[in-house]
């Protein structure tokens, strides 16, 4: 969706999948690469800091550190540092580029997770005529990827305008911008969305295609000034304003 947090959400993603291992369930950290077209490898850091160590995302950004917060950005470098986590933020890449970055740390046994933001940005190297035709050659050449290396990869994609026009703002597969083959790829689509009259921060994701499993909703909350998305709860919906 449209401006509600489409890299903050792929953040938390990587975050929580780098930086997570639950013995117990026999769940690892896993090798997770983050290609960012949209933002910067220093911006993409100041996100993440601020994520994990529950900083003033703004403070963060223009470097208005007080001592306690000064010392949870350091606590959180640190611990991010130890991450399997790889970030490339380089701008807008060629899909050549993802797939050879992919395939080598793959080789290397580094890579369990692929996560490219934004997959609309991601260039093809081959004479295209249109948007869409590019797109849905990007969209082919990862379905293909994720097979072949045998690990997730998730994409984020904005919605097309129209959306915004109908009066019921829930989203369809059929809503994603630029190519209808990002929804034929795709084994499970789902999207970020909110209706204008809902309280406090609450942001829904819909999963509307699900290959092996069942479609529906969850409510959370957005925090764009933590960078986080948490739990929501009914008694949220007073919550939030000042956030």
């Amino acid at each position: 969706a449209t401006g509600l947090g489409k890299s903050l959400f792929a953040a938390n993603l990587v975050l929580s999948a780098a930086g997570t291992e639950w013995e117990w369930l026999g769940w690892r950290r896993a090798n997770t690469m983050l290609v960012c077209t949209e933002m910067r490898l220093p911006d993409v850091a100041k996100r993440l800091i601020a994520l994990r160590g529950n900083i003033d995302m703004s403070r963060v950004r223009d470097g208005r550190l007080d001592e306690s917060e000064r010392t949870a950005a350091r606590d959180a470098a640190d611990w991010m540092r130890d991450l399997p986590l790889q970030i490339d933020a380089r701008g807008k890449v060629s899909i050549g580029r993802v797939m050879r970055m992919a395939r080598s740390e793959k080789r290397a046994g580094k890579l369990d997770l692929l996560v490219v933001d934004l997959v609309t940005h991601i260039r093809h190297e081959g004479r295209i005529d249109s948007r869409e035709q590019q797109v849905a050659q990007v969209s082919q050449e990862l379905s293909d990827l994720a097979v072949d290396l045998d690990i997730p990869i998730v994409l984020t994609c904005q919605v097309n305008r129209a959306v915004q026009q109908r009066g019921d703002k829930e989203p369809q597969t059929d809503d994603l911008r630029y190519s209808a083959a990002l929804g034929h790829d795709a084994s499970i689509v789902s999207f970020l969305w909110r209706q204008k009259d809902w309280p406090g921060l609450r942001t829904d994701i819909t999963t509307t295609k699900n290959r092996n499993g069942s479609l529906g909703t969850a409510s959370l909350r957005r925090v764009p000034r933590f960078a986080q998305f948490t739990s929501w709860e009914p008694d949220m919906a007073t919550q939030g304003q000042f956030v």
